[in-house]
């Protein structure tokens, strides 16, 4: 049995929401965690995934979560490079579930993986937005003398 953790980024911090839960692909199905469920004013990760404590079908799960994933030719390439079927939405969303849209990660339960952000100055910000910045002195003096 497959089972992945869907960690919801809430204010900046990552909150175990639920689980997907699955033999395969078609029968996956997205569950809020029991813990989750009784903080105060739980919020639903989606419209179509409404806060509750039954598990949802496998036809919505894979309906939201398959929307978190590429399409086309991207998903096949995906798909191709790392020998998973492309229906296969679990196995590509395991892959890419780090780096998924939103504010939504999804990994292997009890992965102990530490993700998140640094805080950096406003100096260290000017300096990043520096690097990508042409130097129009150098553009300048090319444009005149060649």
């Amino acid at each position: 049995m497959r089972k992945y953790d869907v960690i919801l980024e809430i204010q900046g911090k990552p909150v175990a929401v639920g689980y997907i839960e699955g033999e395969l692909f078609e029968d996956a199905r997205f569950h809020y965690d029991e813990e989750y469920l009784t903080q105060n004013d739980p919020k639903a990760i989606s419209v179509s995934l409404p806060v509750q404590k039954e598990p949802f079908s496998a036809e919505r799960t894979k309906v939201f979560f398959e929307g978190l994933l590429p399409e086309g030719f991207m998903r096949k390439t995906i798909a191709s490079n790392m020998h998973f079927d492309e229906r296969d939405y679990l196995s590509i969303l395991y892959y890419l579930g780090k780096e998924c849209l939103g504010a939504i990660r999804i990994g292997e339960a009890g992965d102990e993986d530490k993700t998140g952000y640094d805080v950096i100055s406003s100096e260290q910000v000017r300096q990043l937005a520096a690097e990508g910045r042409p130097n129009h002195r150098n553009l300048l003096s090319r444009l005149i003398f060649h």
